[in-house]
């Protein structure tokens, strides 16, 4: 499988998979936020934890050229820690993240009971029209319409990518 990244010292270059569906030099928003939310968990912490909150600003389009990230930890605590990061193309920022996480920890929890989930009615399924196939984080995207001709839905379906190509562990650890 193809990942969206491939890490080239500190840089992490696109690959065509990242190629957004508004302009074909410019990423989808969800690749370079998931190189933000991996330089946040990236981040070490005093004890085992969570991100419970993650909020992405991308300040502009994001090019199909190599990424760099910086992380700083703003709040490092016993239960919390708050971490952001800036996402650089070039000299250029083009987006931030920051990021809450809450420490884990084992709970004595009281028995649960399950009660059977049932699904409410649904409207009818929509018929897909047209399958548009392009390189990008999506495997298609269709679109469909029902009743109203004037409508157009569009479903994007994210295919789970992972975000880096792996590399071999070196003296640092990879």
């Amino acid at each position: 499988m193809t990942a969206l990244f491939t890490r080239d010292g500190d840089e992490f270059v696109p690959s065509d998979l990242t190629r957004g569906g508004w302009n074909d030099d410019h990423q989808h928003g969800s690749p370079p936020s998931g190189l933000l939310a991996r330089a946040i968990e990236s981040a070490p912490t005093s004890a085992p934890m969570q991100t419970v909150r993650f909020v992405v600003d991308l300040f502009r389009p994001v090019p199909l050229t190599p990424l760099r990230t910086t992380t700083t930890v703003v709040r490092d605590g016993r239960r919390i820690q708050v971490a952001d990061s800036a996402l650089f193309a070039g000299e250029i920022q083009v987006g931030r993240a920051s990021a809450l996480k809450v420490r884990t920890a084992e709970l004595a929890l009281a028995p649960h009971t399950s009660t059977p989930n049932s699904m409410p009615a649904g409207p009818e399924v929509l018929q897909p029209l047209a399958w548009e196939q392009r390189p990008g984080p999506h495997d298609a995207v269709p679109s469909a319409r029902r009743g109203n001709p004037q409508l157009r839905l569009v479903v994007r379906v994210l295919r789970a990518r992972p975000i880096l190509v792996p590399v071999e562990a070196g003296p640092r650890g990879g």
